[in-house]
C-alpha cells in the first residue's frame, strides 16, 4: 500500500503463443485484495496485459482469462497495468475497472504512460520523449 493505493503485483506463467495463465494462488490473493477493509484505488500489475476479451485488437491474454476479469470485477478493481504488447492498447473502461496495456518505451516513438488515480477512476495520458 502507498498512500491509500494498494498496488497487487503477479508474475503469471508463461503459456504458448507468448501467453500467461494465473494461478490459483494469485487468484485467491485478487479474491483477498479488499478482505481487509481496504477501499482506496486497487492497482494490478502484470507482465501480460489482462484485457476483456474482444475489447483490443491485442493478440495476448490469458488461459483463465474470465476467471481474472471475474476477480477484476468483484474486487472493484480501479486499474489493471500490463505491457508485453509493444504497441500497447488505449484504455478499456469496464464495470469500475480501466485495462491498459501501455507501449514500450524501448521502441519509436518512445512513448511512457502516466496514470492520475482519482478514488475509484483512472486517467491515462501519454507522453513522447523525442528520440535521438
Amino acid at each position: 500500500d502507498i498512500k491509500g493505493v494498494r498496488f497487487i503485483s503477479f508474475v503469471d506463467a508463461e503459456e504458448p503463443g507468448w501467453n500467461a495463465s494465473r494461478s490459483a494462488t494469485d487468484l485467491a490473493r485478487m479474491d483477498a485484495a479488499r478482505a481487509d477493509g481496504h477501499t482506496g484505488p486497487l492497482v494490478m500489475l502484470q507482465h501480460v496485459p489482462v484485457l476483456p476479451p474482444g475489447a483490443t485488437s491485442c493478440p495476448y491474454t490469458y488461459t483463465n482469462i474470465d476467471d481474472v476479469i471475474s476477480r477484476c470485477d468483484a474486487q472493484a478493481l480501479t486499474l489493471s497495468i500490463g505491457g508485453h504488447h509493444h504497441r500497447g492498447t488505449q484504455p478499456v473502461k469496464r464495470n469500475k475497472t480501466t485495462y491498459l496495456c501501455v507501449k514500450a518505451l524501448c521502441e519509436e516513438p518512445f512513448v511512457f504512460t502516466t496514470v492520475d488515480l482519482a478514488e475509484t477512476e483512472a486517467r491515462v495520458a501519454e507522453h513522447t520523449v523525442p528520440g535521438p
